[in-house]
């Protein structure tokens, strides 16, 4: 296992890998890795794997040799792809890829021998973006306002901790593992000026905890054993107001959208799905929200010809509009100028299969 060596008092730290261990980080399977990190799917054709979610996203027959076409950029591994895309020095790439035996040698500056040793256990690295303090303006404003989103929703979610805003005014989407641990961080842009919003995953989150909204159980009308899948948080939180919305019109109350179980994908890979049943065992049914786009389209198809056999899986494709985020912004939007129900702008493209 490789050794990270700290230098108490130079504050200098480095790990030591083996060409043997640097090998085997250099042949990670590219696939398996971008579909835990980012939730990406590929697509084999006659030449290569294409991405589903980014069709200049490619990786070759070897399965570790990758370029991103549209980002000019390119690799031979996923410890290129760290350091390229990421942003990540070696080091970092590594020791994220690798679980490590940490010793602390103790030094005094301008020497080099060592006075004491000590193993410590090895930690995951999860990068948690610090949290403002007490503040989430920016993350209110921007869901409520640019994305439409119920106010008393966000409220609820940021008052539950599954969302944050952290020092650079991203929104921050949490999943937590079954102990309450955090296990993967989403972050999303709130800056409506910039050109391409920055979001993704954050550093050694587990697309297995992805974001997540439970339904209320103790609600005698509860969903408990239905979950619906959405590729991002975004689409999860509107469809949450949208059940509101419908509520509302028909006399229910305000918690209504409680009745739900609802995930987060983050793109159209199953990773996410696979650990929820896991974890829910009590899940019969499976509705798939996914984009109306073409990788949405066959993101839920996949998902249909997977689980079809073991569950009932609906397919809810929005008519008439990218995802639900779309769908509930139109209706805003039509709301300013007529009052109108709901029931008419959500309209889906619906397909089962029972179990």
């Amino acid at each position: 296992m490789p050794k990270r060596i700290s230098y108490i008092g130079s504050g200098k730290e480095y790990v030591h890998y083996t060409n043997d261990e640097l090998e085997n980080l250099r042949s990670i399977d590219m696939i398996d890795f971008l579909g835990r990190k980012e939730g990406f799917s590929f697509k084999q054709t006659s030449t290569y794997f294409k991405c589903v979610e980014h069709d200049s996203l490619v990786i070759y027959p070897n399965r570790r040799t990758w370029a991103w076409n549209s980002h000019d950029v390119k690799g031979k591994n996923v410890l290129d792809w760290l350091q390229r895309v990421d942003g990540l020095s070696f080091q970092e790439a590594c020791m994220m890829l690798s679980p490590l035996e940490t010793e602390t040698v103790t030094r005094f500056k301008k020497t080099t021998s060592a006075l004491t040793t000590s193993k410590e256990p090895s930690q995951k690295q999860l990068y948690i973006p610090e949290k403002t303090n007490g503040n989430y303006k920016n993350v209110y404003m921007y869901l409520t306002l640019t994305r439409c989103i119920d106010a008393d929703i966000v409220s609820t979610l940021f008052h539950d901790k599954l969302i944050y805003q952290d020092t650079h005014n991203n929104a921050c989407f949490v999943g937590y593992d079954e102990n309450n641990n955090i296990r993967c961080v989403t972050q999303r842009g709130t800056n409506t000026y910039a050109d391409k919003a920055y979001k993704g995953n954050t550093t050694g989150s587990m697309i297995e905890y992805s974001f997540n909204v439970p339904c209320n159980k103790s609600d005698p009308k509860a969903e408990i054993n239905r979950v619906y899948l959405f590729e991002a948080p975004i689409d999860l939180l509107s469809h949450a107001t949208i059940a509101k919305i419908v509520g509302s019109q028909k006399g229910d109350t305000d918690n209504c959208w409680k009745r739900q179980n609802r995930l987060a994908l983050l793109g159209v890979s199953d990773v996410a799905l696979q650990s929820y049943l896991t974890r829910n065992p009590n899940i019969s049914e499976i509705v798939c929200c996914l984009d109306s786009d073409a990788a949405g389209r066959e993101g839920a198809k996949n998902i249909m010809q997977k689980y079809g056999d073991r569950y009932k899986v609906s397919i809810h494709t929005p008519k008439n509009s990218k995802d639900y985020n779309e769908v509930l912004c139109k209706y805003i939007q039509q709301t300013i100028t007529q009052s109108d129900n709901i029931d008419n702008d959500v309209t889906y493209n619906r397909t089962s299969a029972r179990r």
